[in-house]
């Protein structure tokens, strides 16, 4: 088996750093130098990864890309509405972007909220917030590169499955959270079933591609960041105004849509696990 969930787990940790790094980073910026020196300090990152992209990334001659090279302005634009169109028909490929799209909107909204809620219920000032949110995504980190490990090694879609049963359970937990250190544990685990679900989620992704779709993965990485992300800058604004309607109306939210991504994997995702296992050693 290649080893899908190393890679993504890999990629899923580097945007994670970039997405919880800027927004913690951003903060403590905006504090002690004001807001306007975020734009600046945008400015030069963005020059320095342009220039490492320019300097180490070698794209690979193929005939697929001297074709597309080709009348590229006259057959552009086509060529990417008939990309769509293939991967449109292809329901597993939906399931699977829907899976990673609905958990970057429960995520991102959970991340917002917890920072929310232990300022406004355990009183913690907003650097000790920080703080609590910096624990937990490192955390979620380490949890992200561990699910690659597992994936590889007990199935993606295994890893996927038992990843959203720990989150419907350990999210019962928030009902009786009554003190710091409970709704820490808890913030722990949802973390942790949450970056099991990432990393299986972008390991099917690019299993799915390789199999049905390579000439496409641009496009099919591309289709599935974008909506993730627009569902991911939706999520902290609608949950936390149902956080604002009840404190716990969040929580039923994500407990329903967690169930319905469970039995969008168990109805739709046909993942043919072949785990790896250590050789047979004969005497």
């Amino acid at each position: 088996m290649r080893p899908d969930g190393k890679g993504m787990s890999l990629f899923s940790v580097s945007m994670t750093c970039g997405y919880f790094g800027g927004i913690i980073i951003g903060g403590y910026i905006s504090t002690l130098l004001g807001f306007r020196m975020i734009f600046l300090f945008s400015t030069v990152l963005g020059i320095v990864s342009a220039i490492l992209f320019i300097t180490l990334v070698k794209e690979p001659n193929s005939p697929h890309n001297s074709k597309k090279n080709n009348n590229e302005n006259s057959k552009f634009e086509l060529f990417k509405k008939d990309d769509l169109k293939v991967l449109i028909k292809d329901r597993e490929f939906l399931a699977i972007v829907s899976l990673n799209s609905l958990r970057w909107f429960l995520f991102s909204g959970i991340y917002v909220l917890f920072i929310w809620q232990i300022q406004i219920h355990f009183g913690l000032s907003p650097i000790d917030a920080m703080y609590f949110i910096m624990i937990l995504v490192l955390i979620y980190m380490v949890f992200i590169l561990l699910g690659g490990y597992l994936a590889d090694n007990y199935g993606v879609k295994k890893n996927l499955i038992y990843s959203q049963i720990l989150i419907i359970s350990i999210g019962l937990m928030v009902f009786i959270s009554t003190t710091l250190i409970i709704f820490f544990i808890v913030g722990i685990f949802i973390g942790i079933g949450f970056a099991l679900f990432q990393t299986s989620g972008y390991a099917m992704l690019s299993k799915r591609i390789e199999e049905n779709h390579p000439e496409l993965k641009g496009s099919a990485f591309g289709f599935n960041n974008t909506i993730g992300f627009l569902l991911g800058a939706f999520g902290p604004i609608f949950i936390c105004f149902l956080g604002e309607l009840s404190d716990f109306l969040p929580y039923y939210l994500i407990s329903i849509i967690i169930s319905i991504t469970l039995l969008i994997t168990i109805k739709f995702i046909k993942v043919k696990e072949t785990p790896t296992s250590p050789p047979i050693q004969t005497m």
